[in-house]
């Protein structure tokens, strides 16, 4: 792989303990060497992760920026157990040719998700996990003083996202789940359409609390906000 593959634009790539070895030690990924690939799928496993020495997310990136023209971006199995999330969100140089981005397999807390948007504000379309604020479980749904004060941190973002799927896990509450995906969904303001994905019971309980959380006064006079699609489907 360290030679341009012309041939190869859809690549589905299962990472065992040999390919990780090699990849860490610089035997693969040559700079041009996955220049054409259009559609990018990373699969890893628990094993190969522990084979890593150093940070996994630097060869997650190392991967990812080799596709220079990449279009498609999709992780699969094990990234929310094994990938420091922080450190590859603000690591990775996402290329400027990313349109949609599947990474429904990570974790993100809502302020990793707005961070992770940022960083690729070329990107069209995305596909979210967003979880709990595990750290601060006070309230059983945002205060308006933590409202405005996340308000105020990311007004003027650059994201430009139009269309969110979004699946939930580890919410105290469906309300707090849906209180956060308006949230969200005020601070990108590119924001268009919203699909909740109905994996569970709960989300469809999300998608019945929407309108709920749009009543909240931080919401009331957000034109934009109220015009925004929120809707249960199950292909984002």
């Amino acid at each position: 792989m360290n030679e341009n593959l012309p041939h190869i634009r859809h690549l589905e790539l299962i990472m065992d303990s040999k390919l990780v070895r090699l990849s860490s030690q610089n035997q693969i990924l040559g700079p041009q060497s996955l220049a054409n690939i259009d559609y990018l799928s990373l699969t890893w496993s628990l094993e190969a992760f522990n084979s890593v020495r150093g940070e996994p997310c630097t060869l997650v990136s190392r991967f990812i920026e080799r596709c220079s023209n990449i279009r498609v971006l999709r992780f699969s199995r094990v990234f929310h157990i094994s990938i420091g999330v922080n450190g590859f969100i603000s690591h990775t140089n996402f290329p400027a040719t990313l349109r949609v981005l599947d990474a429904s397999i990570i974790r993100l807390t809502i302020h990793q998700a707005v961070a992770l948007l940022c960083g690729c504000p070329q990107v069209q379309k995305v596909s979210l996990l967003l979880t709990d604020l595990l750290d601060n479980p006070r309230h059983e749904i945002p205060v308006l003083a933590e409202i405005h004060t996340f308000q105020s941190r990311h007004k003027g973002n650059a994201a430009r996202t139009q269309f969110l799927g979004i699946n939930f896990v580890s919410f105290r509450s469906p309300r707090k789940a849906a209180e956060f995906t308006v949230l969200l969904t005020d601070v990108i303001t590119s924001i268009t359409r919203v699909c909740i994905i109905p994996s569970t019971v709960f989300s469809n309980e999300v998608w019945a609390n929407i309108d709920s959380a749009l009543a909240r006064s931080p919401y009331e006079n957000n034109t934009r906000l109220q015009n925004v699609q929120f809707e249960l489907c199950r292909r984002w």
